[in-house]
């Protein structure tokens, strides 16, 4: 029988950077999930009604994953770790024929949204703005330079 300092119940991603810190401390942890792979909604699967198409079940926001205070406390560069952003991340097409489009660049996403309506871009760039700065108080300044809000 195995004996472990602590147990993680749930593979997703946020069980396994917990378990990643506390290995990392020197502490033997297990995670253990229902799900038939680690990952959790982040976890690339195929698609059972789709054969041969694979896909995220949650996830479609990654922007700023490489900021984040975990991925370079955890060294991952170190494991062969390479993580490529795209500079257009989420397009929603609309039944009228409009997208809307986020972007890396806040400027063009604040255009894509203004094309459609002026009021919702000054919506989005204020919480945009409040989330920023909410972000810089959690996890360091980082986000807020990276949102050019700094």
């Amino acid at each position: 029988m195995t004996t472990y300092d602590g147990i993680i119940i749930g593979a997703g991603h946020n069980g396994l950077i917990t378990q990643a810190y506390l290995a990392k401390a020197g502490l033997k942890v297990i995670s253990l999930d229902a799900g038939p792979v680690a990952g959790g909604g982040l976890s690339t699967v195929e698609d059972e009604k789709h054969p041969g198409f694979f896909h995220n079940l949650h996830s479609y926001f990654h922007r700023g994953i490489t900021s984040m205070p975990w991925f370079t406390d955890l060294k991952l560069a170190r494991y062969g770790v390479e993580y490529l952003e795209n500079d257009l991340y989420v397009s929603v097409l609309q039944r009228d024929g409009n997208v809307l489009q986020w972007w890396n660049d806040f400027e063009q996403t604040y255009r894509s949204f203004a094309a459609i309506d002026r009021d919702d871009a000054d919506r989005l760039r204020y919480g945009v703005r409040c989330f920023a700065y909410f972000m810089a108080a959690l996890i360091g300044l980082g986000w807020l330079m990276r949102l050019g809000h700094g």
